[in-house]
């Protein structure tokens, strides 16, 4: 009697995790490859993240296992072994909740104030030259000074470098 408790127990989680695994799979996999980067290290996490919600309920049923079975019906027998089994299948999806959570890397990061500050300029500087030729085609002037283009050029390239190097800005300012 205590195998068949047992065995009926062991089926029960594993249909419940498989389950757990088989919903969470399609949203957990893409959302991972995204925060990942590519799709191998995303299917691996992915793949982690399933031995997570699978390994742990199996774990805890072979810990409920008694010594000395007493003589129970096999409802209350099955119900003993299950309940632990679900309960650490709760406990492994919030684990993968927050794996998922700790590799969320946000896509919009704010701009520090000297980033800031420098758009501010280069915007300032872009309506200047945008005016300049404006009045240019009404006057045969050169329209732009080769000595603002180059600071202009100069303040794009800083901006463009800051964000390829991964600058985040600085949290504490007030943007």
């Amino acid at each position: 009697m205590a195998e068949v408790g047992f065995s009926i127990s062991l089926l029960i989680t594993l249909a419940m995790t498989a389950g757990a695994v088989y919903f969470l799979w399609r949203y957990i996999e893409p959302a991972l490859t995204d925060y990942a980067g590519n799709s191998i290290r995303g299917r691996f996490w992915a793949m982690i993240c399933s031995a997570v919600i699978i390994l742990p309920p199996l774990l805890v049923l072979t810990f409920d296992l008694d010594p000395y079975p007493s003589h129970r019906s096999l409802l209350f027998a099955v119900v003993a072994r299950v309940r632990w089994p679900l309960l650490s299948l709760f406990f492994a999806t919030l684990i993968v909740a927050f794996i998922a959570l700790m590799l969320h890397v946000p896509r919009e990061a704010p701009l520090s104030r000297t980033e800031l500050d420098d758009l501010k300029r280069l915007l300032d500087k872009m309506e200047k030259i945008r005016a300049r030729e404006i009045l240019s085609r009404a006057e045969p002037t050169p329209a732009i000074n080769p000595k603002e283009l180059d600071d202009l050029n100069r303040l794009v390239d800083k901006i463009q470098d800051k964000r390829k190097r991964g600058g985040r800005g600085d949290a504490h300012s007030v943007n």
